[in-house]
Formats: structure tokens, C-alpha cells, sequence
């Protein structure tokens, strides 16, 4: 087999890589006021999960539904476990310990929170086909 042939193939996109594209394109972050992550790399749990939670919501994707966000991240030397808290428009603060999830996780039960004070319309969780028919 040539190799050219081989790094022309498309890449195969896992199931967690699959399911972060799908939360990206759906998420939604307009009741969303303020995302804080806080985290100490030290922590002997996971903080892997957390980190690609925080990369993804930084995303330009998902900034672009709300450009005014403030998102902060808080590096800590202190072990405390990692959590991020979510603060909405109509003053409900939700804190989700994140040390036993996945980066996948966190973001749907961000999604989930986000759902509960503006529903999608079925416009929105219509995802638009890269391919195929």
C-alpha cells in the first residue's frame, strides 16, 4: 500500500470526538452570564476533563451564541478538586464537581442547565449533514 494513499483517507472520527462535535454545533450559551473553572493540575484525580470542557466552551463556536460571557479559569496549588460553576441571567449559580467526569459529561450537564431555562426549537437541534446524501 503507498502511504500517500493512506494520509489522504479521511480521518474516523471516534464516538467521543463525535459526541463533543455534536454539543458544540447545539450548545447554546445565551442564558449563560458567567463560566468560572477552577482547577489544581496537581489534583490526583482527573483534570483532563475539566481542561477539554474549558477548551471547548472557549471555542469561537460556542462564544459566537454569546459574545458578552465572561469565562474565567482559576489554576489552584491546593488539591481541591476541580469544578466549574455556571451563573445565569436569572441568578441561579450552579456548581458541578467535575472530578469523576468526562470532558463530554460536563458539557451536557452544562447543556442540561441551559435547556431547563431556554428550551431548543426544532430548528436548532436539527444538525446540518457534512455528507452523504
Amino acid at each position: 500500500m503507498h502511504l500517500g494513499s493512506v494520509l489522504m483517507r479521511p480521518m474516523v472520527e471516534t464516538g467521543y470526538a463525535r459526541r463533543i462535535a455534536k454539543l458544540v454545533r447545539i450548545i447554546n450559551l445565551k442564558p449563560v452570564d458567567e463560566l468560572h473553572f477552577q482547577f489544581d493540575p496537581f489534583f490526583d484525580g482527573k483534570v483532563e476533563s475539566i481542561r477539554e470542557a474549558l477548551r471547548q466552551v472557549s471555542a469561537e463556536k460556542i462564544q459566537r451564541s454569546n459574545p458578552r460571557i465572561d469565562i474565567k479559569t482559576t489554576i489552584v496549588d491546593d488539591r481541591s478538586q476541580p469544578f466549574m460553576r455556571a451563573k445565569f441571567a436569572d441568578g441561579g449559580i450552579y456548581k458541578i464537581k467535575t472530578a469523576n467526569l468526562t470532558g463530554v459529561q460536563i458539557l451536557e450537564q452544562l447543556d442540561r442547565l441551559i435547556l431547563q431555562r431556554e428550551p431548543r426549537t426544532w430548528e436548532q437541534t436539527r444538525l446540518p449533514r457534512s455528507r452523504g446524501k
